[in-house]
Protein backbone atom coordinates (compact mmCIF):
# COMPACT_ATOMS: atom_id res chain seq x y z
CA UNK A 1 0.00 0.00 0.00
CA UNK A 2 1.28 3.69 -1.07
CA UNK A 3 1.94 6.11 1.90
CA UNK A 4 -0.17 8.92 2.08
CA UNK A 5 0.96 12.50 2.18
CA UNK A 6 0.64 12.64 5.88
CA UNK A 7 2.42 9.44 6.57
CA UNK A 8 5.48 10.79 4.18
CA UNK A 9 5.11 14.20 6.54
CA UNK A 10 5.61 12.12 10.12
CA UNK A 11 8.60 10.28 8.78
CA UNK A 12 10.19 13.93 7.38
CA UNK A 13 9.20 15.10 10.78
CA UNK A 14 11.02 12.60 12.92
CA UNK A 15 14.60 12.66 10.53
CA UNK A 16 14.66 16.35 10.36
CA UNK A 17 12.73 18.26 13.64
CA UNK A 18 15.17 18.66 17.02
CA UNK A 19 14.33 17.41 20.07
CA UNK A 20 15.77 17.79 23.38
CA UNK A 21 15.11 15.10 26.64
CA UNK A 22 15.79 16.14 29.97
CA UNK A 23 16.75 14.21 33.43
CA UNK A 24 17.99 14.60 36.70
CA UNK A 25 21.18 13.38 35.08
CA UNK A 26 21.68 15.69 31.96
CA UNK A 27 20.10 15.89 29.03
CA UNK A 28 19.83 14.16 25.41
CA UNK A 29 20.21 15.81 21.91
CA UNK A 30 18.71 14.49 18.74
CA UNK A 31 18.56 16.22 15.30
CA UNK A 32 18.44 13.82 11.90
CA UNK A 33 20.74 10.87 12.40
CA UNK A 34 22.59 12.37 15.46
CA UNK A 35 22.46 11.37 19.09
CA UNK A 36 24.49 13.73 21.78
CA UNK A 37 24.24 13.33 25.75
CA UNK A 38 25.21 15.51 28.07
CA UNK A 39 25.60 14.89 31.63
CA UNK A 40 25.20 18.47 34.11
CA UNK A 41 27.90 17.63 35.97
CA UNK A 42 30.27 17.63 32.33
CA UNK A 43 28.64 21.28 31.24
CA UNK A 44 31.87 23.57 31.37
CA UNK A 45 30.15 26.56 29.30
CA UNK A 46 26.95 27.48 28.17
CA UNK A 47 26.64 30.50 25.81
CA UNK A 48 22.92 32.38 24.42
CA UNK A 49 23.18 34.02 21.57
CA UNK A 50 20.89 34.70 18.39
CA UNK A 51 20.96 33.51 14.93
CA UNK A 52 19.54 36.14 12.08
CA UNK A 53 17.20 34.33 9.95
CA UNK A 54 16.06 37.14 8.05
CA UNK A 55 12.34 37.61 9.19
CA UNK A 56 13.02 36.53 12.39
CA UNK A 57 15.80 35.56 15.35
CA UNK A 58 15.97 32.21 16.06
CA UNK A 59 17.80 32.08 20.09
CA UNK A 60 20.09 29.55 20.50
CA UNK A 61 22.20 27.60 23.58
CA UNK A 62 25.91 26.28 22.80
CA UNK A 63 26.69 23.67 25.70
CA UNK A 64 30.46 23.60 25.87
CA UNK A 65 32.12 20.14 27.75
CA UNK A 66 35.29 18.50 27.25
CA UNK A 67 33.89 16.17 24.08
CA UNK A 68 32.44 18.95 22.29
CA UNK A 69 29.83 21.60 21.26
CA UNK A 70 26.18 20.93 21.18
CA UNK A 71 23.77 23.64 20.35
CA UNK A 72 20.03 23.99 20.70
CA UNK A 73 18.08 26.06 18.86
CA UNK A 74 15.13 27.60 20.80
CA UNK A 75 12.20 25.73 18.32
CA UNK A 76 13.67 22.89 19.66
CA UNK A 77 11.02 20.34 21.72
CA UNK A 78 12.05 20.40 24.77
CA UNK A 79 13.76 23.74 24.67
CA UNK A 80 11.55 24.76 27.44
CA UNK A 81 12.20 22.16 30.04
CA UNK A 82 16.29 23.06 28.99
CA UNK A 83 15.48 26.48 30.25
CA UNK A 84 13.81 25.21 33.44
CA UNK A 85 16.32 22.15 33.91
CA UNK A 86 19.37 24.70 33.59
CA UNK A 87 17.93 27.06 36.62
CA UNK A 88 17.17 23.75 38.76
CA UNK A 89 20.84 22.23 37.98
CA UNK A 90 23.17 24.99 37.16
CA UNK A 91 21.50 28.06 38.74
CA UNK A 92 21.05 29.77 35.28
CA UNK A 93 18.15 32.14 36.00
CA UNK A 94 16.28 33.71 32.52
CA UNK A 95 17.46 36.98 33.20
CA UNK A 96 20.02 36.80 30.68
CA UNK A 97 16.93 36.48 27.74
CA UNK A 98 16.60 40.24 27.92
CA UNK A 99 20.45 40.94 27.15
CA UNK A 100 20.26 38.45 24.36
CA UNK A 101 17.35 39.32 22.73
CA UNK A 102 18.16 42.99 22.49
CA UNK A 103 18.83 44.45 19.97
CA UNK A 104 17.25 42.43 17.12
CA UNK A 105 19.15 40.54 14.94
CA UNK A 106 22.41 40.74 16.34
CA UNK A 107 24.05 38.13 17.63
CA UNK A 108 24.52 39.05 21.22
CA UNK A 109 26.95 36.31 21.87
CA UNK A 110 26.66 35.92 25.94
CA UNK A 111 28.06 33.54 28.67
CA UNK A 112 25.34 32.30 30.93
CA UNK A 113 27.49 29.53 32.55
CA UNK A 114 29.27 29.98 34.75
CA UNK A 115 27.89 32.94 35.79
CA UNK A 116 30.27 35.90 35.87
CA UNK A 117 30.87 36.84 40.03
CA UNK A 118 29.08 40.33 40.37
CA UNK A 119 31.78 41.18 43.40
Amino acid sequence: MKENLWQRYLKWRLRNVEIVECDDNGLTHRFRKKTAHLRWDDIEKIHAFKRDLVTVDCVCLAFTSRNGIIEIAEDAEGYSEVLERLENHLGVTPEWMLTVMFPAFEPNLTQIYPVADAS
